[in-house]
């Protein structure tokens, strides 16, 4: 135990501070997960009358995911832009930055875990890249860019209320109300990650460009891979997004 720790303090030496935190979010992750797949069946007997496994874990998964989302996304805009942070975007840390940082690690450890199990390859890599950027975060490396990129998420919750308003008929019933969440999703996943996502990752490589000689290389690799395959996520699934939308918005399924 204790040289594993002297590992972390050596790789990553600020972890160590916030590691309760990390341990703590983790857990609650796990554990929204768990008493949604035990308790919903119960709480909403309609809805999920004779529903199978795999859909129980969906719920769950998507409660989880929810949570974090309007949780991060209120931590994330309370330390955008960090002015300790913005005079070194590289190399600079704020301990409240990595308080923030150190919860979404709690919740993409989770998120791992879950995509092995659950789901396609697609969400593991996505999964895996955000954990490996966000945890290098405590080297410090690029803590700065922590909540801007955080703000991805900004789209979740609407993606999120897609799943529950069909689960519980509610575009059925009000199909004014569903559609507009839907062009609300589609507007949110644009702006912050297609657009914010361009903007952040032209200033991420600037950024790093100028530190060039000081940055590790495998720092570089996994982080500039990471930015890349993230980004190349987020426009494939803005492709599906809007073929799907368009079938939508035209009353098809």
């Amino acid at each position: 135990m204790s040289s594993a720790m002297s590992y972390m303090e050596a790789f990553l030496p600020h972890l160590p501070d916030h590691l309760p935190t990390l341990a703590k979010s983790t857990v609650l992750f796990f554990a929204i997960q768990s008493a949604s797949y035990t308790l919903s069946p119960a709480l909403f007997p309609k809805t999920l009358h004779g529903s199978t496994r795999k859909e129980r874990i969906e719920w769950a998964s998507k409660t989880v995911a929810l949570v974090h989302a309007l949780l991060i996304l209120h931590m994330a805009f309370r330390t955008y832009n960090d002015p300790q942070l913005a005079n070194d975007p590289i190399f600079g840390y704020d301990p409240r930055v990595g308080e923030v940082l150190a919860f979404t690690c709690g919740y993409f450890i989770w998120d791992t875990v879950d995509s092995i199990f659950n789901a396609s390859a697609g969400f593991v890599v996505h999964a895996i890249a955000c954990l490996a950027v966000f945890g290098f975060s405590f080297r410090p490396f690029c803590a700065y860019f922590g909540p801007s990129f955080l703000l991805w998420e900004l789209s979740t919750p609407m993606l999120n209320l897609r799943y529950f308003f069909e689960k519980f008929g509610v575009d059925k019933r009000f199909p004014l109300l569903a559609k507009m969440n839907d062009v609300a999703f589609v507007l949110a996943f644009f702006a912050a990650r297609i657009i914010g996502g361009s903007k952040d990752s032209f200033i991420f490589f600037r950024e790093m460009t100028k530190e060039w000689n000081e940055i590790p290389a495998f720092l570089f690799f996994v982080y500039g891979m990471g930015n890349i395959a993230l980004n190349g996520l987020n426009w494939l699934w803005f492709s599906k997004i809007m073929r799907r939308t368009i079938r939508t918005l035209k009353g098809g399924k």
